[in-house]
């Protein structure tokens, strides 16, 4: 039998083929059962799993290379963003050799959306980087035409939001949460890092005004906050405040600012400051 954990790498080789679960399962197993598998609830025979490999073309080594933890999309999505918070330019450039190196040699979707990835962080902090109606149409068609978002897409998602104007943004945020894509793709990942990255979206929405956008996905963060999660907790009720306000409820206002004021009270005056001048930056 094929542990139900490998099951997570096939869906992600699956969805950079482009292949739907209808094609990926026809004339081996059904549809759902091959659904259970990449989601990691149920394990496969070795049989089906090489037929289903065979039908797809996938080559075992492109597996093996994919189940080792540095080439799993996610990890190195993370890995990135991780440079680009300490402004190493230095490795995101390395990498985007690496992402195209890999691309040559194995054609994966997904080295070709973190060469991009790059591109938008390096913009970020301040390089001349020129980046193509085509790359932003390869991220734009690959949110679309996914079955299920999970922590890569969202992360893509939040990486590359400066490349797409509003209809896109409102396209794309609807389409996340259309059928349960979110809720059935990260029911295994850590609640904490889900709630994060929510934020981080939460807030490029609000810059971007997509306030509805915003309540929806504040919603979503409700349904995962998990009671010994303080710092989500606060951050929930900090981003209620300002999208209620800015969805007309002026009473709002009084709530997001106190839920600033509280980190004073506990004794970290300089975040309180930070919080209450993001909520002048926000029009609260």
């Amino acid at each position: 039998m094929i542990d139900c954990k490998y099951g997570k790498v096939f869906h992600r080789i699956r969805q950079d083929k482009g292949a739907s679960l209808a094609t990926a399962a026809a004339g081996i197993m059904s549809k759902q059962g091959l659904s259970a598998f990449e989601n990691g609830k149920s394990m496969i025979t070795l049989d089906k799993f090489f037929k289903l490999i065979n039908q797809l073309n996938i080559d075992i080594n492109e597996y093996i290379a994919c189940i080792t933890e540095q080439h799993l999309p996610k990890n190195n999505l993370n890995r990135l963003v991780m440079a680009y918070r300490r402004q190493d330019q230095h490795f995101l450039r390395q990498m985007q050799v690496k992402f195209k190196q890999w691309y040559a040699i194995y054609h994966r979707e997904h080295d070709l959306h973190l060469m991009i990835v790059i591109k938008v962080l390096l913009k970020k902090l301040g390089q001349q980087v020129n980046i193509t109606t085509a790359e932003i149409n390869t991220i734009h068609d690959y949110l679309l035409r996914v079955d299920q978002w999970g922590i890569y897409e969202l992360r893509i998602f939040e990486c590359t939001l400066t490349l797409f104007d509003d209809f896109q943004i409102t396209l794309l945020s609807r389409t996340a949460l259309t059928a349960g894509k979110v809720y059935d793709a990260i029911y295994c990942e850590p609640r904490k890092e889900i709630c994060q990255l929510l934020f981080s979206l939460i807030e490029r929405l609000l810059k971007l005004n997509q306030v509805k956008t915003a309540a929806v996905y504040l919603k979503v963060v409700r349904s995962e906050l998990q009671v010994e999660d303080i710092q989500s907790w606060f951050l929930y009720r900090y981003y209620a405040g300002i999208v209620t306000y800015r969805l007309g409820q002026t009473q709002a206002k009084k709530a997001a600012i106190n839920t600033a004021r509280l980190l004073a009270y506990l004794g970290n005056r300089n975040l309180a400051k930070h919080y209450l001048t993001h909520l002048a930056d926000c029009g609260v």
